[in-house]
């Protein structure tokens, strides 16, 4: 990560925005109950959705204090890593872990400029998750439809831009409503 950030540097004369995208689970590791999950299903969850994290935000935050003149972190998480996450334990905690460490990112770099926020995403439609697959309506989704990948990404833009310059540390859901949704909605 320290060589990628000092080649981007190089490149173009400074870093202001890290995005972190890449994650998942059910397409890499068998969705099982944990006493199922073997040590390298757990480490690869976990290696896919935090460890390169913690890697890569340790590499921007030294070229950002390099710099003297703050930058952003975003990162695409998952609304699981707010709730239970049954036969996906290793994913869910390690999402739960990187809104965990956008808190204390803000916390511990806010007053050099410094921001680190997630996009908490519900069911988006990717390549991965096998998108051809999916109905056109899913009633489970208070918005009758899985989100897109510009969903997240539009979330993830106005996290990095100057828009957000008074938000650190947080999570923004985009999900379709499924986190507000109650037990007994219609």
């Amino acid at each position: 990560m320290d060589a990628f950030v000092a080649s981007t540097v190089a490149e173009f004369g400074r870093l202001d925005t890290l995005v972190t995208v890449v994650g998942g689970q059910v397409a890499f590791v068998p969705a099982v109950r944990l006493h199922e999950m073997s040590d390298d299903d757990w480490d690869l969850a976990y290696e896919m959705n935090l460890g390169y994290v913690a890697r890569a935000a340790r590499a921007a935050i030294r070229a950002f204090l390099a710099q003297g003149q703050g930058g952003s972190i975003v990162s695409i998480g998952s609304v699981t890593g707010a709730m239970a996450a049954p036969m996906q334990a290793g994913y869910g905690a390690a999402k739960a872990g990187l809104a965990s460490l956008a808190k204390t990112v803000a916390a511990e770099y806010a007053g050099d400029g410094i921001r680190m926020n997630v996009v908490a995403c519900g069911a988006i439609a990717t390549a991965v998750a096998n998108a051809a697959q999916h109905a056109d309506e899913v009633p489970e989704i208070p918005m009758r439809r899985l989100g897109v990948p510009n969903d997240a990404a539009a979330a993830a833009v106005y996290l990095a831009s100057p828009l957000s310059s008074y938000v650190t540390g947080q999570s923004l859901v985009v999900d379709g409503g499924v986190t507000v949704r109650g037990p007994f909605s219609a």
